[in-house]
């Protein structure tokens, strides 16, 4: 894995190394993000890769596109190989990269590491104010842990800093929290 990484950074270098004045081609991280949405993950990641390979991206996208290969990779099933692409975004500090730490979170989470998963939450949660997703994360890796009380005390939490999605509702529900937050609903 380690000569993975190690690859995948000297890619990386190769592709900061363009010429200054060749423009970003942004064609196949569009279309990779296209075939990411309509569920065509394998094809997202090879477009995505692609386009970190050939696409000379500037630094801001080329973080971008290292999320988006992390999240075909493990919407793929290939979670081992996310974590791998999101450490390399991680490394290229973009503004929101509390989000790279999430996204790795749920790949350690889907490889069964959840104390690591829990870390790259905690994480996250140092470097936004953007919490809801992080808590419900949080709850999620906890219910896997068999750890009920925790779990729902992050859900409880993620309905606090206001996060409202269908997801989430079902977890509520699923441990009888609904009359808890119906009200801040």
């Amino acid at each position: 894995m380690k000569l993975r990484l190690a690859k995948c950074f000297a890619l990386l270098a190769a592709t900061a190394c363009h010429s200054a004045s060749a423009a970003e081609n942004m064609t196949d991280c569009h279309a990779g993000w296209s075939e990411y949405q309509r569920g065509n993950f394998m094809r997202s990641v090879e477009l995505t890769s692609r386009c970190i390979a050939e696409g000379n991206l500037e630094h801001p996208t080329q973080a971008r596109a290292w999320r988006n290969l992390g999240m075909g990779l493990n919407a793929a099933g290939q979670s081992e190989k996310a974590i791998e692409a999101y450490d390399i975004a991680i490394s290229l500090r973009p503004d929101d990269v509390w989000n790279d730490h999430v996204n790795r979170g749920n790949a350690l989470s889907d490889t069964g590491r959840y104390e690591e998963a829990l870390r790259a939450y905690d994480t996250a949660a140092g470097l936004t104010t953007e919490l809801g997703e992080i808590h419900y994360n949080r709850g999620i890796v906890l219910e896997r842990m068999q750890d009920a009380p925790k779990a729902k005390e992050s859900f409880l939490l993620a309905v606090e800093a206001g996060l409202r999605s269908e997801k989430l509702a079902e977890r509520i529900i699923a441990h009888g929290l609904y009359e808890e937050v119906v009200d801040r609903w």
